[in-house]
């Protein structure tokens, strides 16, 4: 649990620092930890880890105490990965949300009943997804 408020300070910092490239570059290394982890042990465990400390910004983040221009630039920029996740519609963004939790393609397509072969491609077409965002967000800036 700890390391999922990592990760979470950790994707909101490099928002704040509008750095969409390196969000959706995690987001992708994940999926890819994840389908290794996969192919070599027919489950899927993802464990969250990030570097936030060490610098100020990270530290900034990690207190419990943001002031009020934190917590603008905080909400704004939750507010855009969200909107960037729900671009992905609502059995992309069930099925990223799931595999970020660790959750196997078994147990997923067992929620969605549909077969595992159906999550795998759901899967794949996720990442290529998310690699035009990340092209979308180079194009732009």
């Amino acid at each position: 649990m700890k390391d999922e408020v990592e990760y979470k300070k950790l994707l909101v910092r490099l928002a704040v620092e509008d750095n969409w490239g390196e969000v959706l570059k995690l987001l992708n290394r994940q999926l890819n930890n994840i389908e290794r982890r996969e192919r070599y042990h027919h489950t899927v465990r993802l464990e969250q880890k990030s570097q936030t400390t060490g610098n100020e910004l990270g530290t900034m983040i990690s207190s419990d105490e943001l002031n009020p221009e934190q917590k603008l630039i905080e909400k704004e920029t939750i507010e855009e990965i969200c909107n960037l996740v729900c671009t992905l519609g609502d059995m992309y963004c069930y099925l990223l949300i799931r595999l970020c939790q660790g959750a196997s393609l078994t147990t997923i397509a067992h929620e969605m009943q549909v077969s595992v072969a159906t999550i795998h491609n759901r899967r794949e077409r996720l990442k290529k997804k998310i690699k035009n965002l990340e092209n979308n967000d180079r194009d732009t800036k």
